[in-house]
């Protein structure tokens, strides 16, 4: 009778607890969940998630605690936390480790001792349509709700055949297959011009040909210093520019692309390309302004 009058008081002493622990207003630990949010936002730096999240805020209502995470380089686009954040997730996940909404949701939720369903980790960009991922805890694990903008694609230039140099064209009406090779050649010498004697002043720059073939080109450019960071000296620049020619409803379209990357060096480039860093994540707004740039000077080395 005894050791049954023990269990019953055991069972209700749990369930008291189960219950008082339901009600608990977490308003009341705001002070001790303040301290270990900077906790976590120092785990962050440590594991080397720091370059790409930071602690931004948090919100701590009656039963649900919310943390929000953003990019420390606050001036830059949604497209360069998307791009740092995939990077980030296919570096750490390559590895053979659990998905990264995981390993961020787990410690916070281990680092701030609240119950999984009570908490909430939101990652956000400056727009939440284009960039917002949502971390929740419930019974069968951690959910992922993710909102990401897609990748800039590359873009289309049309160019009507009126407005074409009469010398790549044979005839005036009808654009043909070897129109397109002689444009994308013009381009190609273009570059090659434009470049060759860039880099730094003490050697020029690597110019180098990828691919070029039928009105398909991929060109290269290294040892360039200055060019796309026109104020960052220890840095050497990498550069690689895509066009493709197309022939639609007889008039050309090119499709352009320029992306780049940096790295450390003020009298040596970096010996690998794997050395550079891609420069969207950095330095977008300079990287678009070039990209602009770059697309100026080919439009009017086609155009009448």
């Amino acid at each position: 009778m005894k050791s049954l009058k023990k269990q019953l008081f055991v069972i209700l002493f749990i369930l008291i607890n189960c219950t008082s622990f339901s009600q608990t207003d977490l308003r009341e630990d705001a002070d001790f969940l303040r301290i270990k949010i900077h906790e976590y936002d120092e785990w962050l730096a440590a594991k080397g998630f720091g370059d790409v999240l930071i602690v931004d805020s948090f919100t701590v209502e009656e039963h649900r605690v919310s943390v929000f995470l953003g990019y420390p380089a606050r001036e830059q686009s949604d497209f360069s936390l998307n791009l740092a954040w995939q990077m980030l997730k296919n570096e750490y996940e390559s590895k053979g480790k659990t998905l990264l909404e995981e390993n961020l949701f787990n410690t916070l939720f281990f680092t701030l001792e609240v119950s999984p369903d009570s908490l909430q980790l939101i990652i956000l960009g400056k727009q939440e349509h284009l960039f917002k991922v949502e971390i929740l805890g419930s019974e069968v694990g951690v959910v992922v709700i993710d909102k990401i903008a897609q990748a800039r694609d590359a873009e289309k230039i049309p160019i009507p055949i009126i407005n074409l140099k009469t010398k790549y064209i044979q005839q005036k009406d009808k654009i043909k297959s070897a129109d397109l090779n002689k444009i994308t050649s013009e381009i190609r010498l273009f570059l090659q011009n434009y470049y060759k004697a860039k880099g730094a002043w003490w050697y020029f720059a690597e110019v180098e040909v990828v691919k070029d073939f039928e009105h398909d080109l991929i060109i290269e450019i290294t040892d360039l210093k200055n060019e796309v960071l026109k104020n960052e000296r220890d840095y050497f620049e990498y550069i690689r520019i895509s066009i493709k020619a197309e022939k639609q409803n007889n008039n050309v379209v090119l499709t352009y692309d320029l992306m780049a990357k940096y790295g450390s060096g003020i009298f040596l480039a970096p010996r690998s390309v794997n050395d550079y860093k891609n420069m969207e994540i950095k330095y977008a707004n300079s990287l678009e302004n070039y990209r602009e740039k770059i697309k100026s000077l080919i439009h009017k080395q086609l155009i009448r």
